[in-house]
């Protein structure tokens, strides 16, 4: 059986070195059953400031206002996604735009948090 967990990340804007993801989201595929197993997604709350470019705001329509109300802190998110693609056995990590965009993003915010091991994306 595969587990193909598919990502997407919402941002601020295009800049994978500065900028801030706002939106994680992912599913698992189970190539086997050829069903989504499960699904998640949260808003991210930075507790900083940050600038959202109109272009990125007129895609996702998330403010900074909005994900520091409703989301839950970054460190948590972050730990979350790790967990769950080990406690989940999942095989490949793809997506649109994952290898000029999501991971470079992914990583650089992970390394924001101070999170010990952005690496983990790589293996």
């Amino acid at each position: 059986m595969a587990k193909v967990l598919i990502f997407d990340t919402e941002s601020n804007g295009l800049d994978t070195k500065h900028g801030f993801i706002q939106e994680l989201a992912y599913t698992v595929f189970d190539t086997n059953s050829g069903r989504c197993t499960h699904a998640h997604s949260d808003l991210i709350r930075w507790n900083m400031a940050y600038r959202v470019e109109p272009g990125a705001f007129a895609v996702t329509n998330l403010s900074r206002e909005y994900c520091e109300e409703h989301g839950k802190p970054a460190g948590e998110v972050f730990e979350r996604f790790c967990d769950f693609i080990l406690e989940k056995r999942v095989e490949f990590l793809c997506g649109h735009n994952v290898l000029q965009f999501d991971h470079i993003l992914l990583k650089s915010n992970m390394k924001r948090t101070f999170f010990d091991n952005p690496e983990i994306l790589d293996s």
